[in-house]
């Protein structure tokens, strides 16, 4: 039989086991989030500069993982002379 202070010490390691998990959960959630928003810019600024984005290159920037690399696509963004141009930064 297990004594009640192990008990719980057990129990209060499995509350702060969950307590992690969830501040991991929504770190990972707002990242998602920022991805998402870099990639929904990227795309409607390239549409407003060049009317229409070809469904290949809107494929190529949704597939893209890295903050950083979103980022720094943002700003291409702004001084590309084509599409051509800017799917040859990726």
């Amino acid at each position: 039989k297990l004594s009640p202070i192990y008990l719980n010490r057990l129990e209060e390691k499995k509350l702060e086991g969950l307590e992690e998990g969830k501040l991991e959960g929504l770190e990972e959630g707002k990242l998602h989030g920022q991805v998402e928003t870099l990639r929904a810019n990227i795309i409607s600024i390239l549409e407003k500069r060049f009317q229409t984005v070809p469904s290949n290159l809107i494929s190529q920037i949704n597939s893209l993982q890295d903050t950083v690399q979103l980022q720094q696509l943002l700003l291409e963004t702004i001084s590309v002379n084509s599409l051509a141009e800017f799917q040859s930064l990726i």
